[in-house]
């Protein structure tokens, strides 16, 4: 293979890599909500095929100072984030 080729990998491995960092950032601070929310841990490491462990941790990770007002509507969290509700 040549060096370009190798190149075009490992850029596009640096992509991936930041765009799993940035995945997982989100989806702490979605357990983070869920949980102050009252879900459980078992609930919540099935909705993000974790082990209840990896969710305690995660949430824990979260900076909550960091965070928006953890009694916002759901929806108003989802859209000031860019997401959307699928009906």
């Amino acid at each position: 293979m040549s060096d370009k080729g190798i190149e075009h990998w490992l850029d596009r491995i640096g992509r991936l890599t930041t765009v799993q960092l940035s995945v997982e950032g989100e989806l702490q601070e979605a357990l983070w909500y869920a949980h102050h929310a009252g879900a459980d841990l078992p609930t919540l490491a099935r909705a993000a095929e974790r082990t209840e462990e990896q969710v305690a941790e995660a949430i824990a990770e979260v900076d909550p100072a960091e965070l928006g007002d953890p009694d916002e509507p759901a929806v108003e969290w989802l859209y000031s984030r860019g997401g959307a509700i699928y009906a």
